[in-house]
This record gives structure tokens, sequence and C-alpha cells, in this order.
């Protein structure tokens, strides 16, 4: 998984090296062995005082930065709050690099955390604080995220139910208890939230396409009109059996701002159109993301 697991209070330290390795062509497509015999000793030379550079490094590696070119997110200033951790001066985390989304979690550190805001993610590793806090719908939406993450599946159901009415448990309960009518509600509280409105019509679809078009139909212009949207609506149509109106759709132009690696929904949507209707009109090259000419 190109992953390591680093142990608390512990810190590791390497140098890499990268470049250009020129090796005779007989040599590394030959044999294995040989040709491993053959990199290694061309690479050698180029690589024999990694360890002197590294020895110079770490000897600047803690000393304080004369000049910040750019410094990352608050998170690290936040976690240190928290701790009272002392960390090198080669790697500060200043108090002003917290931004509205960390501070917002600064109140938890005095046992309370104020629902006046949309959540956002959830600090699991902050899990014995949540669970101390005072009661709030908020506090009680992100001690079930954490308790979720933690394996306690039951208890996270019960602490996203306290949360109560709100769009974010509600869309936790639908997806984790396959209530349609829980991601039902989570719309009507904020059918804005395009996200949110796009997973509930694809599991209304999978259920009962009515639904579905129920979930559609009330959906304010300026989001029905979101990319996100229109691409469920195609899906809509092509499980009623509409490949018309799914191909119409698809000819005026959906333009996606993200796609999950390996997927390519547009393309599907086409050609499974171009099925229903008996036809074979060509991907069009704007809906192709296929990879290593996969359809």
């Amino acid at each position: 998984m190109e992953h390591l697991k680093l142990p608390g209070a512990t810190s590791w330290s390497w140098l890499e090296a990268y470049g250009r390795l020129s090796v005779d062509p007989a040599v590394v497509h030959g044999d294995w062995e040989s040709a491993r015999r053959g990199a290694g000793a061309v690479l050698e030379p180029l690589v024999e005082d990694l360890a002197d550079r590294e020895r110079e490094w770490l000897a600047v590696a803690d000393s304080a930065p004369t000049e910040q070119l750019a410094v990352g997110s608050g998170w690290g200033a936040l976690e240190l709050r928290r701790t009272g951790w002392e960390v090198s001066a080669g790697t500060p985390f200043a108090e002003e690099t917290m931004g509205p989304r960390e501070l917002a979690w600064l109140p938890l550190l005095d046992g309370r955390l104020p629902g006046d805001g949309d959540p956002d993610g959830t600090l699991v590793g902050w899990t014995d604080l949540l669970e101390d806090a005072e009661d709030s719908w908020l506090v009680w939406y992100h001690r079930g995220v954490a308790r979720w993450h933690h394996g306690d599946e039951a208890g996270a159901v019960e602490a996203w139910k306290r949360s109560g009415e709100n769009p974010w448990a509600l869309r936790n309960l639908a997806l984790t208890t396959g209530e349609l009518a829980s991601y039902e509600r989570a719309v009507e509280l904020n059918p804005r939230l395009v996200p949110l409105v796009a997973e509930a019509v694809n599991a209304a679809l999978e259920v009962d396409p009515e639904r579905a078009r129920a979930i559609l139909d009330r959906l304010p212009a300026d989001v029905s009109s979101d990319p996100r949207i229109r691409l469920v609506q195609v899906r809509y149509l092509l499980a009623l059996g509409d490949a018309a109106a799914a191909e119409r759709l698809l000819d005026e132009g959906i333009e996606l701002a993200g796609v999950r690696e390996g997927a390519n929904p547009l393309a599907e949507y086409w050609q499974r159109t171009q099925e229903l209707l008996g036809t074979d009109r060509p991907v069009p090259a704007q809906y192709e993301f296929g990879m290593f000419g996969d359809r």
C-alpha cells in the first residue's frame, strides 16, 4: 500500500536521489541477474556520497527557517494546542497558520462545540474530547463519525439519531441503515447540497425510480443544472428506458469537474443509450476518459 505505520513520538529521516541512468542496452535487456548487476554497477558511483549528504542535511534540518516561502495547513498548530508538545524549530507550526477550519475545533478543548455551522471533517483522534463534551447536535454528529471510525457501528447509529434532524446525520443514517426516507428528508432540509442530492438519487434508483424522480422534481433550478445532477438525471432516464431523453441530455453536454479514477460514467451511459436506441454513435471525445483504450 506504499506506506508504513509511524509509531508515536518517533521520527524517521532519509534522503532520496532521482536522475537519469544510462546503462548498456545489451546488459539491461539480458537476463535478470545480469541486468541487476549491470544497473547496480552504474548506479553505485552516482549515489556513493548520499550518506555524507544526508549527514550534512541533518546538521541544518532542525534549524529555524530564515525565510518562509510557504506554510502548510493549521492542523499542526491545532494539535500542538491540544497536546502542548514542543517541536523542532525547523518545523514550526505557528498559531497564525490556523484558519476557520482549525479554529472551529478550538472550543472543544474547553468541552464544547457550538452547532452554528455546517460540520467539517471529524477529528477522529479527538474521540475522548468528543465523548466528554457538552451535548449538542454537532457533537453528537461527530461522535457518530468517530465511533464508526473506531468500529462502534451501533454507537454511531445511536449518536446520529441523537444528533436530530440535520442533513448530515440523516445522510449517514441512510447510508448505514439503508433507510431511503432518511435520504429524502436530508435532501428536503438541504436541497442545495449537490453531493448529497446526487447520492440520494442514486440510492433511490436502486430501490424505486419514482422516488428518485420525486427528489429530482423538487430541486431548485440552479441545482438541477449542476453537471453532477444532470449525470444522475441521465441515469434516471436510462432506468426508465427513455433513451431518447437521455441522449438529448448527453448531446447538450455534461462537463464533470471530477471523476473517480478508473470510472467512466459518461462513456458508459452514452453506450447504454446507444444500445437502447439500437444505434452505434461513437462516444464523443469529451466523454472518453478510459485508460489504455478501455471503453
